[in-house]
């Protein structure tokens, strides 16, 4: 198995198998363009939850968010769909 290069990996993977806290913000129903632009600006959150699982987010605008978010400079994004 071939491991990624360094600056590929994910940060909050990382994060979290050296024992560190991740903050996520878990978004669904509210989901909107402002509404993750202005939680990835607050700096506060290291990534966010897309909850799919409960909440009818369209592919198209999930895309959109997780560019938004990852624009931030928020390390992952995750996406609920089970």
């Amino acid at each position: 198995m071939t491991s990624l290069p360094v600056s590929a990996a994910n940060p909050i993977l990382t994060a979290i198998s050296s024992g560190r806290t991740v903050r996520l913000y878990v978004i669904g129903n509210f989901a909107g363009h402002r509404h993750v632009d202005f939680v990835a600006r607050s700096g506060y959150f290291d990534a966010f939850w897309f909850d799919l699982e409960h909440f009818d987010i369209p592919i198209s605008d999930l895309a959109i968010y997780t560019m938004i978010a990852g624009a931030s400079g928020r390390g992952g994004n995750f996406a609920h769909l089970t």
